[in-house]
């Protein structure tokens, strides 16, 4: 498996393929010690293989590359256990986008 970084002034993107990609997130910097991890996908047939853990993993360590120490989750609140296991805290509001209910996932390193 390779790992293809991409990366711009604000935006950092990673991607993990075999010969398509099949798990993607990527992360903006919110200020000079916050990020927002997110677009953290996993194709179907390649899901629960620790895949998800590796983005966010590989996410953070890019974060820590850039001197930030705390990622901030705006996501699916179905999302929320994953992201718990890893360390995140849930923030207690739930909130509708688009009809989905969302909730924020913090966490400082």
């Amino acid at each position: 498996m390779r790992v293809l970084i991409r990366l711009s002034k604000e935006n950092w993107e990673l991607k993990k393929y075999t010969n398509i990609s099949v798990a993607t997130g990527r992360f903006k910097k919110i200020d000079a010690t916050t990020i927002q991890p997110g677009r953290i996908a996993i194709l179907k047939d390649y899901r629960k293989r620790g895949l998800g853990e590796l983005v966010v993993k590989a996410l953070e360590n890019l974060a820590r590359q850039v001197h930030c120490t705390e990622p901030v989750i705006h996501g699916d609140f179905t999302a929320a256990p994953f992201y718990e296991k890893l360390g995140y805290r849930r923030d207690l509001k739930v909130y509708l986008e688009d009809g989905i209910q969302y909730v924020t996932l913090r966490k400082t390193f």
